[in-house]
């Protein structure tokens, strides 16, 4: 399996009351599954989201993703695993406004894959992009782009280090019907 959550609990601490957002959530998620998770405002998806993405911690349980145990690492070994095991494609897109298509996807293998040369990283970057059909819009910046366009360059920029896990956070969100319709297609055609 490639996540395995058991037993998982996160609780808040809001002064004198516990909220908690998960409790005892057990799931396995193998390679290749296409998983939404659905609910109610309030019940918890961003916590869940937050901890598969190691980006927290559960108040108790256990987390591996890809045979590592992640429950309890400690922050810099979290942010090792989330470049190397995870890509994130977020609902506001998350680009960075002066930079280019290519520049924004770029960004991650600065982080994690150092060993590749400046064109080794730019041409990995632009088949990135021809894999989500923008070929064509390498040095466009965010603002020359649509929502739609935006959110497949954060798309690319989230399969630029060939993480085995894709998390999206209401990746339509801020679309329009038929661009919503489109990126959850390429979700699918990705997967």
């Amino acid at each position: 399996m490639l996540i395995t959550l058991q037993n998982l609990f996160k609780t808040y601490r809001m002064g004198d009351s516990a909220v908690h957002a998960l409790d005892d959530v057990s799931l396995t998620i193998g390679a290749g599954d296409f998983v939404a998770v659905m609910g109610a405002s309030g019940s918890g998806k961003s916590t869940l989201l937050n901890i598969l993405g190691c980006l927290d911690t559960p108040t108790s349980g256990t987390y591996l993703l890809d045979g590592v145990q992640v429950s309890n690492m400690n922050r810099t070994k979290l942010a090792r695993i989330r470049n190397q095991k995870l890509g994130f494609v977020f609902q506001s897109f998350n680009l960075l406004s002066r930079t280019s298509a290519l520049e924004n996807v770029e960004l991650p293998s600065f982080y994690y894959n150092s060993r590749l040369s400046g064109s080794q990283r730019r041409k990995r970057a632009a088949e990135m992009l021809d894999r989500v059909g923008l070929g064509n819009r390498y040095e466009h910046t965010p603002a020359q782009l649509s929502g739609g366009q935006q959110q497949r360059v954060a798309i690319a920029r989230a399969l630029m280090n060939s993480p085995p896990v894709i998390l999206a956070d209401e990746p339509t969100g801020n679309l329009d019907t038929r661009s919503s319709a489109e990126i959850m297609d390429l979700f699918k055609r990705l997967n």
